[in-house]
């Protein structure tokens, strides 16, 4: 719309909604580093490359060149600075806040659920590139899953939805309806309608193909998962209640527990002088872990060796039968 009017006299101002100033520094009112070479040279009305840029930032040029060429020509000439002033008026945009990959899931499902609906193979692409924190390995994910996608889609109409249907049925159901009035639907049933849900309420089950990016094979993951660097001590009520969940969200439940499963959460070292003095004396390698890939199990690992090496050396052992 800035640009599209240009200079004309009775041009509504927008450029308030589109920066702001604080402390004498003017910014995007969408701040974010990585687009805003692309956004000042829209705003500018100057041509901007984008083919080595990430994909968020090829999206905004492509849509705003989407906007530029179905914009109506009725709308161009008088008409325009009342359809600007209605925009403001009748359009909102609001801002929601995810405070998890989880919760943005969520989002993502419920909104899409509404209006036009997305197809369970992309709400599975949508759950496993927002499990991606790292942006060059998810662009990555996500053109390999556009090449794969396609390939599938030459075969004919949904082969791309049954191939995914027929692989998670032969790799992970395990139940199926049974034949009676009022039967609830099993994995088998599920994943021939839903499996996009049936993956994310399974998680656990597909721990292998989600920590890809860190094992080529299943069976690394399944033999590294088990290694003592994993292991807590937690009861059984504890393990019901969370033991599905993805480390991220049990991390702050672990809080509330033993100092061995609590020293996994940043807070506790912080304001924990007791606990804070102990490694510094006893030099163990205690550090918080926000995530737990392979090498924070590796490292937990090694601190559970020096614990054990420490509660079994002979010295101490002496010392104790002296007493």
């Amino acid at each position: 719309m800035h640009n599209r009017q240009g200079e004309r006299s009775d041009r509504v101002k927008l450029e308030d909604l589109i920066f702001s100033e604080k402390y004498g520094r003017k910014s995007f009112n969408i701040d974010v580093d990585e687009r805003k070479q692309c956004l000042e040279a829209i705003y500018n009305n100057n041509d901007y490359d984008v083919s080595n840029e990430p994909e968020s930032v090829r999206n905004i040029k492509a849509r705003y060149q989407d906007i530029e060429k179905l914009f109506p020509d009725e709308i161009n000439d008088e008409a325009l600075p009342y359809f600007v002033d209605w925009l403001i008026e009748n359009v909102y945009l609001v801002e929601i806040t995810a405070y998890s990959d989880e919760d943005a899931y969520t989002i993502f499902e419920t909104m899409n659920d509404r209006g036009l609906s997305l197809n369970p193979l992309e709400m599975l692409k949508g759950y496993l590139l927002a499990n991606i924190s790292d942006e060059a390995k998810r662009y990555q994910a996500n053109q390999t899953w556009k090449k794969r996608i396609s390939s599938l889609a030459d075969f004919g109409k949904d082969e791309d939805a049954d191939a995914f249907k027929a692989w998670f049925r032969g790799q992970y159901a395990e139940s199926i309806r049974e034949r009676k009035k009022g039967a609830q639907p099993k994995d088998f049933d599920r994943l021939g309608t839903e499996f996009h849900r049936w993956v994310r309420e399974n998680r656990e089950k597909i721990g292998p193909e989600l920590h890809s990016d860190e094992f080529q094979h299943e069976s690394d993951f399944a033999e590294y998962r088990h290694r003592i660097g994993g292991l807590l001590l937690l009861p059984k009520s504890f393990n019901a209640s969370y033991g599905d969940l993805p480390y991220k969200e049990k991390l702050k439940h672990y809080f509330s527990q033993n100092l061995l499963a609590r020293s996994l959460h940043p807070n506790c070292y912080q304001h924990n002088p007791g606990f804070l003095y102990f490694i510094n004396s006893s030099k163990l390698p205690f550090r918080p872990h926000p995530d737990f890939k392979r090498a924070d199990l590796d490292a937990r690992q090694a601190l559970y060796q020096r614990i054990a090496e420490c509660l079994w050396d002979s010295r101490r052992l002496e010392q104790e039968a002296q007493l």
